[in-house]
């Protein structure tokens, strides 16, 4: 007997690279991925894997969790439904996604009854996704999925996550015999901080060998046997086939189950993934990754090509910034849902912006890159909202650009310009400065621009000075320091990958930022480097000495 193919069905071929075919290969209780950027964490590990549990449990109730609502909505949904595309699976025929099929479809409901279609995915089986971030919509003790899948975990508290995972629990009765019930899936690239290195120790608890080892094999002699189906054999041959795949497949879910405790229950299969981007070079081939040699700095290369294990830096200028203690997320989540084809964040994304308020901003100018960040002082707070960059070619009259298209919805058009020496280079002929073509060219977007000049820029050590008190919360200080974790967060990595230089004899300074990230031949990042945080420096600096709010420690107002 020979099973022929549909003839209108095209078979496609499908690269996966070593990484991705263990993944779909063990298929293990717990599996945590910890893989280097261009890998294929999305089309050959994710969205299989969650299309496996979809099909090998119908009407099941899966979830997936990340940090934040906005990212699951701009990148997390897009790359999932991107990589089941890519499977074959078309949206709105064999998936819904935040709304609820058509009749038409005939879907059956999950055994949950999950109600709210608007955070979750439906498949055309009667599985449901739910759709969770820690900073809107997280599990709670009522919740009860079948497996769950962490997106970007370094970003995750592990006590989080945790919690999160007490949720896998439900449906014991419909799919407690399957070794996929109850399965946990942990993707992320490298840790680059002390927060995210949780993810690492489950290497410790990973499952013997030995045991993974019987698993793969036992998997091929599925696939030698499935191979063999597809070839001239008689219908007796089929059937033994067959019965022998059934009994290995038998075989294989009993394997992914684990050892059997005391109590009867079974300990479950851990299987930790390390994959550097080099896995992956039979489909990027060996000029991206020459590229990539070219572009990165020999720590982003080690970090998130390689996937080497390395620590934050020593020493840093800025350890006194606490995501914990200054952090916040003001996301508008209404927004979002009541806008679902908008994939372009702008200042609507945004709840801590003041409508009646003008915008702070501040500058750092350089060849290579042209930041800004931007504030609001409120009562006792004063908030880093945002914190933006171009690179070259586009120059700071491009980024004053993105930022006015960023703030578009704003209705209050007023930025008060704070600039020190550094924006007051330019033509000394016509006696016009780069903070002068600035201020035009806010004009010429419609915003009105009250502009102040704070003279000399300040030496790293008084910013230092001011900037613990101001941070630690010191008695006395004017105001807190609070930033948006989604918006500032390029400014918040550069600051912890700043390190202090001590500087016996250098200006009378004693120490000061280490601003080696600065210099071409290190390669790293210009959007990594020490720029960003200096228009942050210069954005609190002007709040202290120059704002009409602003406060020196003797306790005297300063004009702005």
């Amino acid at each position: 007997m020979r099973i022929e193919a549909e003839e209108t069905r095209e078979v496609q071929r499908r690269h996966r690279n070593i990484p991705q075919l263990l993944v779909n290969i063990v298929m293990a209780s717990l599996m945590v991925l910890i893989w280097g950027r261009a890998t294929g964490k999305t089309y050959g590990a994710t969205s299989p894997w969650l299309a496996h549990h979809a099909e090998t449990m119908p009407r099941s109730t899966g979830a997936i969790l990340c940090k934040s609502y906005a990212h699951m909505n701009t990148k997390v949904l897009q790359e999932i439904v991107e990589g089941w595309t890519e499977l074959g699976y078309v949206e709105d025929l064999h998936f819904w996604v935040k709304k609820q099929p058509p009749e038409w479809a005939n879907v059956p409901r999950d055994f949950h009854h999950t109600q709210d279609y608007t955070r979750s995915i439906t498949w055309w089986n009667g599985t449901m996704f739910k759709l969770f971030s820690l900073d809107k919509n997280s599990p709670s003790n009522g919740d009860s999925v079948d497996f769950m899948m962490v997106e970007e975990a370094k970003l995750l508290d592990y006590q989080a996550v945790q919690e999160a995972f007490k949720t896998v629990r439900g449906n014991r009765r419909h799919f407690g015999h399957l070794s996929c019930h109850g399965a946990k899936l942990i993707v992320t690239d490298r840790p680059r901080d002390a927060k995210g290195r949780w993810v690492l120790d489950y290497k410790k608890i990973e499952t013997d060998p030995e045991l993974l080892d019987a698993i793969i094999e036992c998997q091929y002699q599925i696939q030698l046997r499935q191979i063999e189906l597809l070839s001239d054999v008689s219908e007796s041959k089929a059937k033994k086939l067959e019965s022998e795949i059934k009994l290995l497949q038998e075989e294989l879910n009993e394997l992914r189950k684990g050892r059997e405790l005391e109590d009867g229950d079974r300990e479950g299969t851990v299987y930790v993934s390390l994959a550097s981007t080099l896995d992956n070079i039979h489909a990027l081939g060996i000029k991206a990754l020459k590229d990539l040699r070219r572009d990165l700095s020999d720590f982003d290369w080690d970090l998130s090509v390689l996937n080497k294990d390395i620590l934050l830096v020593e020493d840093c200028f800025y350890s006194y910034i606490s995501e914990e203690r200054h952090g916040y997320n003001a996301t508008n989540y209404k927004f979002i849902e009541d806008n679902p084809t908008i994939r372009e964040r702008d200042c609507r994304f945004d709840l801590d912006v003041r409508p009646g308020q003008g915008l702070d901003v501040f500058f750092d100018h350089n060849k290579a890159i042209n930041c800004i960040t931007v504030g609001q002082r409120q009562e006792q707070y004063y908030r880093m909202l945002n914190a933006m960059y171009v690179l070259e070619p586009e120059m700071a009259m491009d980024l004053v650009d993105k930022f006015c298209h960023y703030y578009r919805y704003h209705p209050t058009k007023v930025v008060n310009y704070y600039y020190d020496n550094t924006s007051r280079r330019g033509d000394a002929r016509n006696a016009k400065y780069l903070s002068d073509d600035i201020i035009d060219q806010f004009r010429k977007n419609g915003w009105v621009v009250n502009h102040v000049y704070m003279g000399q820029a300040t030496s790293h050590v008084s910013r230092y000075e001011m900037f613990v008190k101001l941070f630690n919360e010191a008695d006395g200080q004017p105001f807190k320091v609070r930033y948006n974790i989604d918006n500032c967060s390029w400014w918040l990595y550069a600051c912890h990958q700043t390190p202090t230089k001590i500087r016996t004899t250098e200006k009378g300074q004693p120490f000061g930022k280490n601003k080696d990230s600065e210099d071409p031949k290190y390669n790293i990042p210009k959007w990594e480097a020490t720029h960003i945080t200096e228009a942050g420096d210069g954005l609190f600096v002007a709040q202290i000495l120059h704002s009409p709010f602003a406060y020196m420690g003797g306790g005297g107002v300063i004009a702005g």
